[in-house]
């Protein structure tokens, strides 16, 4: 299993490899932008994207690449993505545009912490792979479901 980690926070990404790696037996592939991460997936089968929200618009930058542009590059990687991100987002608007983008889950970097300390091999898979939003978001769900079957037929 093939796992990507999206993150330019170098220490947490390493940590995050090694628990990955340790947990699930996963080989861990890690990168700090869009760019790189699109590039690793051309030429290596990824399993599970893990994607942080707050990136730089290029390595070693400073300049975040901004927050829509991230979510829309969601379509880009291969299925599952896992959103990770300690981003404020109590109303849950940027979880909707997270899932209307294909995300499978979206969590905060510290429920990843819980659930890799809690968890081990496939049980993890299956915990930071599930789709929480049809149960979460019930309302929103239907209406974004009947938005993209309407934007697929227009």
């Amino acid at each position: 299993m093939n796992i990507l980690i999206v993150e330019d926070h170098e220490p947490y990404a390493k940590t995050l490899c090694l628990l990955i790696t340790e947990k699930m037996g996963a080989e861990c592939f890690m990168a700090s932008t869009i760019e790189e991460a699109l590039d690793i997936t051309k030429i290596t089968r990824i399993d599970i994207t893990l994607l942080a929200l707050s990136l730089p618009i290029n390595k070693g930058s400073k300049e975040l690449m901004p927050l829509n542009e991230v979510i829309a590059s969601i379509p880009l990687f291969p299925p599952p993505v896992i959103v990770v991100t300690d981003l404020n987002d109590d109303d849950g608007l940027i979880e909707i545009e997270c899932y209307r983008n294909w995300a499978q889950n979206f969590i905060t970097k510290d429920g990843l912490r819980d659930g890799l300390g809690k968890f081990k091999g496939a049980e993890l898979i299956k915990e930071i792979t599930k789709s929480y939003w049809r149960n979460v978001l019930p309302d929103q769900s239907v209406k974004i479901m009947h938005e993209q079957a309407e934007a697929t037929s227009a």
